[in-house]
């Protein structure tokens, strides 16, 4: 692990990166619980980076940064763009304990206009686990050709499957009225190795499941072919919907923004400079709450960083909402 755990670690990781840059609070780190150091980590980095690289130690921290940054927004890219999507067009959510701290860079970078931090954004899976419903999948091989005539012949096959799904969700206690049962066709050309996953819906005939298929596989691949479709495997997700937790709303904050805890000095990837950083008590932020970076706000398992050209608001479910900034 990090070298600032003294765990036995000698790389220095983006935690230590993130300790010299100003970051982390090293006496702070998981509210203050978990002990770590900031020393080790810095000595790690000016051996293993800065010497090496003949530059300082905070030039170097940076940089390791901006590898890593370079990295994430390939992989986007690769999500985004390649699909005709523009990353601008949406905001990106800042979760798990590192989370908050990367995406406020990675928006400059992508030009994204909005970032946002939900409440503990650390036990952000475990909220989404609350709020997904039961989904159970029961599959076949069938490899027959695309027809209306083959279509017509699965309804025993899909029949049985549904069977199994109705019975797994009884057996898990889901109402029958809380229950959806989803056919889906896996297809392809003929010839193909791979397949895509295509909903079937009634009134659906053979000509419609190879239009919308080879739809997806244009959206997908970047082409379509004039090929005869053929069926792979018939599924059936059996979904059990359950009842899920709200999203608390926040009063208005009542006074304007609290003061600091702190200051501590930090780099700026705005400015490119270390300048004095405030720190903010997350749960000190009240609804409606403003803070222009640069700022750090601080929270038990996680940590928020906003940059000089970025601000924060505090919307009325306790989020961190972060604008601005353009690399």
């Amino acid at each position: 692990g990090p070298v600032a755990y003294r765990a036995g670690g000698t790389e220095p990781t983006v935690t230590d990166v993130a300790l010299v840059l100003g970051y982390l609070d090293p006496s702070g780190f998981l509210d203050g619980d978990m002990t770590i150091d900031a020393d080790a980590a810095r000595a790690a980095v000016a051996a293993k980076l800065a010497e090496p690289l003949g530059v300082d130690v905070t030039r170097a921290a940076a940089s390791v940064f901006q590898v890593l940054l370079a990295r994430t927004v390939g992989a986007l890219r690769e999500i985004t763009v390649e699909r005709a999507l523009d990353p601008r067009e949406f905001a990106l959510l800042a979760f798990g304990g590192a989370g908050p701290l990367l995406a406020p860079m990675l928006a400059r970078e992508m030009g994204i206009a909005t970032t946002i931090v939900p409440q503990v954004p650390a036990a952000f899976s475990a909220f989404g686990m609350l709020m997904s419903d039961l989904e159970y999948e029961f599959a076949t091989t069938v490899l027959r050709p695309l027809s209306d005539e083959t279509l017509a012949g699965l309804e025993e096959a899909f029949a049985e499957l549904e069977g199994q799904g109705e019975e797994v969700l009884s057996a898990q206690g889901v109402k029958p009225e809380d229950r959806t049962l989803i056919r889906r066709l896996d297809v392809r050309y003929h010839g193909q190795e791979h397949s895509l996953g295509i909903d079937l819906v009634p009134g659906d005939t053979a000509a419609t499941v190879l239009d919308r298929f080879s739809r997806q596989h244009e959206a997908r691949y970047g082409h379509a072919m004039p090929e005869p479709g053929q069926i792979l495997t018939l599924r059936v997700r059996a979904v059990g919907r359950l009842s899920k937790p709200g999203l608390r709303e926040l009063p208005p904050a009542g006074s304007a923004v609290p003061e600091p805890i702190g200051e501590r000095p930090a780099f700026d990837v705005a400015s490119g400079e270390t300048v004095a950083f405030p720190v903010y008590a997350r749960a000190a932020l009240g609804a409606g709450h403003e803070v222009s970076g640069p700022a750090i706000v601080e929270e038990g398992t996680s940590t928020t960083v906003i940059f000089g050209d970025q601000q924060l608001t505090v919307d009325r479910y306790g989020q961190l909402v972060i604008t601005g900034g353009q690399a």
